[in-house]
């Protein structure tokens, strides 16, 4: 069994965000603004490595990226 690193997991979190924002024609700002509340200037801090999110975070953003897809069940 491998384990991922955390840089290697928040390089991926980072790529999917940036294609939900890509599909619903939002900046990735505005998606994680959406998903938890935090500042549009948190996510140039992700992508610039000066901060990360902490794992429930993460988790928040990805349940509200996955409720928001086309034909998410209520």
């Amino acid at each position: 069994m491998g384990f991922k690193t955390y840089g290697a997991i928040m390089e991926q979190f980072i790529i999917e965000v940036a294609a939900f924002a890509a599909l619903t024609k939002k900046k990735p700002a505005t998606v994680i603004q959406n998903a938890v509340g935090l500042s549009g200037s948190t996510w140039g801090k992700w992508v610039k490595g000066d901060s990360s999110p902490q794992m429930k975070t993460v988790e928040k953003i990805r349940k509200y990226m996955k409720s928001q897809q086309i034909g998410a069940e209520s």
